[in-house]
């Protein structure tokens, strides 16, 4: 799953138990580190409606003989598939929430008008303060009432407050209000008119109908191929590493050789135009290897320096490296980023340009919504084919969430995260 969203997501639960009975306790990549985050992404992408099918019961899933958090949010998740909201259990970091006064003395009034109303809706942390339930329906809310008291304070961040919940609430269909208390302190009876004109005008928009979906019936072979290429494809930003195709041009000695300056050059235009944006180091070793080096040095340096000053390019540099662009490409963040070539050769991670590492971080935030910096550094390091981090890719790529901050293409929010 790479975030796509659908109104009805039908989930197939590939394990099982064996024809002992026995079930392994070896899930793939969710046993793995940071495993759950797949596992969440899997299960948060339908907007209405999830229907799973699975063997594999939560009760045969033993936590005892596995530590992973993957494995053991899938029995979570299996657990509420099966019971729903009874199964769930109030979280430890999760207080018991106090309706808030001005919250009662809002409902009381709406009450004694003849509304029915609820407070604190909700499952999770964050509630809805109050809600105006519908007379003709009593499974859905005309209006749902947000007060600035204790709900909204325990959200940690204003753009939690003000921008995500609202939207997620939004995306549900629920129809928003916020009340100030200072206003209601001001004016109590401007408020509830306020409230009731509110009400009266989502009572007038109609209800969309419940849509029926006949059962599918299977297609016939030769019908199946155009049926699956009609659904949209998500574009990935990954790119393999083109490198360019030159013959061998000579040998160490002559590379010397004055006469053969041109000929340097020639290969470095055509090496640049292939592989732009590409990194000093990396161009020079990809030129002066034509010649059969393999070791850099001062002379060897000052001839390609040399060769390469009569060609059309931009020049960047970064804290760690300097990047050569063709002339007018530069771009903030690049549109793909690219890993291994044709022959599985990676390039160093401080042989890629910030640029184009931002757009790998970009995919991952796209993917994850948040992470903290270390588990964005080592989902960045996976994109590029380097399981384990080191010095030189948490370097390269803590550079480029900087430069991404600075140029306001992520963000560091109050918790620490980075998002978009």
């Amino acid at each position: 799953v790479q975030g796509d969203e659908r109104d009805i997501i039908l989930f197939s639960i590939g394990y099982g138990p064996d024809k002992n009975g026995k079930v392994s306790m070896n899930f793939g990549p969710l046993n793995r580190d940071g495993g759950w985050r797949r596992l969440n992404v899997a299960v948060s992408r339908a907007r209405k409606r999830m229907i799973v099918y699975s063997v594999l019961r939560p009760e045969q899933i033993d936590l005892g003989s596995t530590a992973s958090e993957g494995v053991a949010g899938l029995k979570g998740f299996l657990e509420y598939a099966k019971s729903g909201k009874t199964v769930v259990s109030r979280r430890s970091d999760i207080k018991l929430m106090h309706t808030d006064s001005v919250a009662i003395a809002i409902a009381q009034r709406l009450t004694k008008l003849g509304y029915s109303v609820r407070c604190n809706i909700g499952c999770s942390k964050f509630k809805v303060d109050i809600g105006i339930i519908d007379p003709t329906d009593s499974g859905r809310y005309l209006l749902g009432i947000l007060i600035d008291g204790n709900n909204c304070k325990n959200s940690e961040t204003a753009r939690d407050r003000f921008v995500l919940q609202p939207n997620v609430l939004n995306r549900l269909n629920w129809n928003l209000m916020r009340v100030w208390v200072l206003d209601w302190i001001d004016d109590r009876d401007k408020v509830i008119e306020q409230i009731i004109a509110k009400i009266n005008r989502a009572a007038e928009i109609p209800v969309e109908p419940a849509k029926s979906y006949d059962v599918i019936k299977p297609l016939p072979n030769n019908q199946i191929a155009s049926y699956v290429v009609s659904e949209p494809v998500v574009k990935l930003a990954v790119a393999e590493y083109k490198t360019a195709k030159i013959p061998i041009q000579g040998n160490s000695e002559s590379y010397s050789n004055p006469i053969m300056i041109e000929n340097i050059k020639n290969a470095a235009e055509i090496i640049l135009d292939a592989e732009s944006p590409i990194s000093k180091k990396l161009w020079m070793k990809r030129v002066t290897s034509l010649w059969g080096i393999t070791r850099g040095g001062s002379r060897v340096d000052a001839i390609f320096t040399r060769a390469i000053s009569r060609i059309p390019k931009q020049l960047y540099s970064e804290s760690y490296n300097e990047f050569y662009w063709k002339q007018q490409e530069y771009k903030d963040v690049c549109d793909t980023y690219r890993v291994a070539d044709e022959s599985g050769n990676k390039r160093s991670m401080d042989d890629i340009p910030p640029q184009e590492i931002l757009c790998a971080i970009n995919e991952v935030l796209n993917e994850q919504v948040s992470l903290s910096c270390d588990d964005l550094v080592r989902e960045t390091a996976k994109k590029f084919g380097y399981s384990r981090t080191g010095n030189v890719i948490e370097t390269s790529i803590k550079y480029a969430i900087e430069k991404g901050v600075m140029l306001k293409i992520i963000q560091k929010m109050e918790n620490g995260n980075i998002t978009i």
